[in-house]
């Protein structure tokens, strides 16, 4: 079958969408129910799910890689490719070129292997062993996923039955050797992304498909920014009001990418929460103004007709940019007017800006006064 796409060549705008596939795109292995043998049937899946508000940016990526498919229901829009080839000829060679940093590296390496082990029997039926190892592989790679340890003990359990019927594997043998059986006792229910047993000869360092050097690519941030960044305003009891800032929220596993982030940008401070979560804040005014606009504005000279972000993150980030910029050039300071008609202009404009941005996040549920007991707090509007 004949594949092509829309890849540009050596294009650094290239870097965006490995970027934000990094943070909302998904490679995993389908196990999908039908009518063979073993009752399932094994499968390569690229995915990318977003709110139906993204839909935009779901048709950007589908034009750029110029394969899958994109379906729309009322809440979501996801862009999905399945075809072995294409994920072949298409999507693997984007990573190999524009390479996933931490994790998620990790993930594509497995991923990968999975699609190697397949190449040789696209169409024809796959041997129970090299099914076997792909199970334990697809599982290795999901640990954010639901699939638990018990379950793919089941589904291990049924190819080796399968295999013995078929004379596959002789009757005193066994897929299951010690090492295996002692990774599918761990105490915890997910599996250790770096150990593979010994049985599958594979060493993960002879995949190292990629040379990893510590630099990131200013457009591999962008799609992160896309995908994990937030525009946010704070709103205040104290006489400051509001403060303005920006952060990226990864799992804990993602730390390396923080760190490389923060290094690249040179500005911002990490936060972590043991084992669960950290996160890049970035809270200087002149930060946000003279680095994290203009890195925003890029995607206006990828994208060109003033288009940067695609997400449904692209009208917060509108009115974010605008209170930053009408904040800085002090239109909200009606406090320090030096007249009663300057003093008015001031607040009425205030007034307008947290009228347009206080409930931008989640429709205000997280704030603690709603819009109005904010204004009167603040003596901003009458009782």
């Amino acid at each position: 079958m004949k594949v092509t796409n829309k890849l540009v060549p050596n294009s650094s705008f290239s870097w965006y969408y490995t970027g934000f596939i990094h943070s909302d795109g998904s490679l995993f292995i389908s196990l999908e129910k039908n009518s063979s043998i073993l009752g399932f049937r094994v499968a390569p899946v690229f995915a990318i799910t977003l709110g139906i508000k993204s839909k935009k940016l779901i048709f950007d990526i589908a034009k750029f890689f110029g394969c899958g498919n994109v379906v729309l229901s009322k809440t979501l829009a996801t862009f999905r490719v399945t075809d072995f080839k294409q994920i072949w000829n298409i999507i693997i060679p984007h990573f190999l070129t524009y390479p996933f940093f931490g994790r998620k590296f990790l993930v594509f390496k497995i991923f990968t292997i999975c699609c190697t082990f397949l190449y040789p029997f696209y169409n024809k039926n796959l041997p129970y062993f090299i099914t076997f190892k792909i199970i334990y592989l697809s599982f290795l790679m999901n640990e954010g996923s639901k699939r638990t340890l018990e379950e793919l003990k089941k589904y291990l359990l049924i190819i080796q039955k399968k295999a013995y019927i078929s004379e596959q594997l002789l009757k005193n043998s066994s897929y299951f050797t010690e090492d295996l059986i002692v990774l599918l006792k761990q105490n915890k229910n997910i599996l250790n992304i770096n150990k593979f047993p010994s049985q599958f000869k594979i060493n993960p360092m002879n995949y190292n498909l990629i040379a990893k050097v510590p630099y990131i690519s200013l457009t591999y941030i962008l799609g992160i920014i896309e995908g994990d960044g937030t525009f946010y305003i704070s709103f205040l009891s104290s006489s400051s009001i509001y403060t303005f800032g920006f952060n990226i929220i990864t799992s804990f596993d993602d730390l390396e990418i923080l760190i490389l982030i923060k290094l690249r940008l040179g500005i911002g401070k990490i936060e972590i929460k043991k084992n669960s979560w950290c996160r890049l804040v970035i809270t200087k005014l002149d930060d946000l103004i003279n680095i994290i606009i203009p890195l925003v504005a890029l995607l206006e000279t990828y994208r060109g007709n003033k288009n940067n972000l695609f997400s449904s993150k692209a009208s917060n980030y509108a009115v974010w940019k605008e209170g930053l910029i009408k904040h800085s050039k002090k239109e909200f300071a009606f406090k320090t007017a030096k007249s009663e008609k300057e003093t008015q202009i001031k607040k009425e404009a205030l007034i307008n800006f947290i009228n347009n941005s206080y409930n931008i996040h989640n429709d205000g549920q997280k704030r603690k006064y709603n819009l109005n007991e904010f204004l009167t707090l603040h003596k901003l509007i009458n009782n």
